[in-house]
This record gives structure tokens, C-alpha cells and sequence, in this order.
């Protein structure tokens, strides 16, 4: 009898054991707008709008009780863009929004194809598999904004606010 105590208490250990070790994980939403721009003219076909961002963590969280070293990931739940100077999107075949940073590669994180009615802002789709923490991570990243125009526009500059809202996991 006592070899089956001791088997009971031997898997009671390891249960807390594994229960102790198993995290769970918190999120928190947060938004951020950048404005990107770029001077014309622009031609027929994708054109970059860029908006450069010194944001890193500590002025992601905002919040005194996350430290910045407890976050594990950083996924995009929406983005949407706004048209500054225009009155809408009906220049535009489609919209695509990607992040690169000096030590991060290019990644696109949302597209929006093709751009179907007459609004001043549009919501694109966002990728599930797009991970941004490198990018905070590293404090200095450039978010890049390609819209395809239809035709040529001698405009001479071009402005689009962009708002993302993240979730942070940690």
C-alpha cells in the first residue's frame, strides 16, 4: 500500500508542479495614428507614402504596471486609413501597409484589394501571421503605406493618417 501512496503523492507533486508553470497570458489593446506622406507628382501604379516612428516600448505600454520585458507578442487587430487631402479613396485601386526597420525586415501587415466605394477612410485586412514586437522592440521602424493609384495625379504632396490598434500579450 504504501508504493501506491507514494505513487499518488508523486503525481500530486508533479500536477502543481506543471499547474505552476502554466502562465496565462494577459492582452492589452492599445491605438496609435501615424501620418504618412509623400511629395508628387505620382504615376499610374503604386506610390509610398512613408511615416517614419521613434515609438518603443515604454511609450507603447504607456502603463507603469507592464514592463516592457513581459511582452511577448504584438499583433495588429485593425488598420484603417484616412485620405487627407482628398475626399475620398476613388483615385485608388488598392492599399497595402508594411513595417521595416534597420534590423527588421520588410513585413506586410495589412491590404486592402480592391477598394470598393466612395469613403474617406477604409479598413484594410490584417494579417494573422504579422508579428510587430521587433519593430517596438528596436524603437525606430517605418511604416509604409502603398496606394495604387488609377491614373496620373500632379498633386504635390499627398497625406494619409493611419490608425492602427494593437494587441500586446503579455
Amino acid at each position: 500500500m504504501t508504493l501506491k501512496y507514494l505513487k499518488i503523492i508523486g503525481i500530486s507533486f508533479l500536477s502543481i508542479i506543471l499547474l505552476a508553470s502554466c502562465s496565462t497570458t494577459e492582452t492589452k489593446a492599445v491605438s496609435i495614428s501615424f501620418e504618412a506622406v509623400a511629395a508628387g507628382p505620382f504615376f499610374e501604379g503604386g506610390n509610398s507614402l512613408i511615416a517614419e516612428s521613434n515609438m518603443n516600448l515604454n511609450e507603447l505600454i504607456g502603463d507603469a504596471e507592464i514592463k516592457p520585458e513581459s511582452i511577448e507578442s504584438i499583433q495588429l487587430e485593425k488598420a484603417t486609413i484616412t485620405v487627407l487631402q482628398m475626399e475620398n479613396f476613388d483615385a485608388f485601386n488598392n492599399a497595402s501597409l508594411s513595417l521595416v526597420s534597420g534590423n527588421s525586415p520588410m513585413q506586410s501587415v495589412a491590404i486592402l484589394n480592391p477598394i470598393e466605394g466612395s469613403s474617406k477612410t477604409i479598413t484594410l485586412t490584417t494579417s494573422d501571421e504579422a508579428e510587430l514586437l521587433s519593430f517596438f522592440k528596436e524603437g525606430k521602424f517605418s511604416l509604409i503605406t502603398d496606394l495604387d493609384f488609377k491614373s496620373d495625379d500632379y498633386m504635390e504632396q499627398l497625406a494619409v493618417q493611419v490608425d492602427l490598434n494593437l494587441i500586446l500579450h503579455y
